[in-house]
């Protein structure tokens, strides 16, 4: 059975039948048209900040201020969209509050946590394939992260590089989703190993200088940030109007 996915279950989603070439009638998850103007514009921003293609950013990573930014919402979107033209991960660097397999209806279990754990001296790449779960977007793939109440120590650096390194020759685009960047050492240790760091904060929520301070831990780690996006934006025009304008708010 499956289980409840809660991002994917939303507006910004819809299933349609399509014709396998056997014959067969399956069901197909796809970021609805009208959602992905925002996510087709970050990824081209992300482009354009580069002077070549081999230079564009194929490992981006999702860093909010704090809790409650929106940024797995931010990182499901963006994944779904390079989904849409790209075989792509979305990989789970939260030892916080994981929140990927429950937005995307997977198991927690095994996921990155387990994967460093048992992984003794050594991660393989077929550890890590093995570890890499399938999504009912096509083209989308997982690495969740799960919550283990007695061991909340996070793992050693070269671990996750190492898991970095692999999955970055697998797939084409690679995005993670971070721990707030306040309040713990999460995000300003793992940011360096991505080519791009993207700043989340929440409109109308988020002090200024909370994004500014924020925004100065991650360029004291020696990361590239590149930007920020503004999530929870309030909507002043009709919900059936701002999807033909192609707006979403989170």
């Amino acid at each position: 059975m499956e289980r409840a996915a809660r991002i994917l279950g939303t507006h910004w989603f819809h299933r349609r039948f399509a014709l396998t070439p056997g014959g067969r009638y399956v069901t197909v998850t796809e970021l609805a048209e009208w959602a992905r103007g925002p996510y087709d514009q970050l990824r081209k921003n992300l482009l354009l900040r580069s002077p070549t293609s081999e230079s564009a950013p194929h490992v981006v990573l999702l860093a909010p201020a704090r809790h409650g930014e929106g940024a797995t919402t931010t990182a499901v979107l963006l994944a779904a969209s390079l989904a849409t033209t790209h075989r792509c991960l979305l990989m789970e660097l939260n030892f916080r509050r994981p929140g990927i397999a429950l937005a995307l209806g997977l198991d927690e279990t095994p996921g990155l946590s387990a994967l460093v754990k048992n992984a003794i001296g050594h991660i393989g790449g077929g550890d890590v394939e093995r570890s890499i779960q399938r999504t009912r977007v096509a083209n989308l793939f997982a690495l969740p992260n799960s919550i283990d109440g007695t061991q909340r120590a996070l793992p050693e650096i070269d671990a996750v590089e190492t898991i970095v390194g692999h999955v970055r020759q697998s797939f084409e685009y690679v995005v993670i989703d971070a721990a707030p960047v306040l309040g713990y050492p999460d995000t300003a240790l793992f940011a360096p190993l991505a080519d791009a760091v993207v700043l989340i904060v929440a409109a109308d929520s988020t002090p200024v200088e909370t994004g500014v301070e924020a925004r100065r831990e991650i360029e004291r780690a020696k990361a590239h940030i590149v930007g920020a996006v503004l999530t929870r934006q309030r909507r002043f025009v009709p919900e059936v109007l701002a999807r033909r304008l192609g707006s979403t708010e989170q």
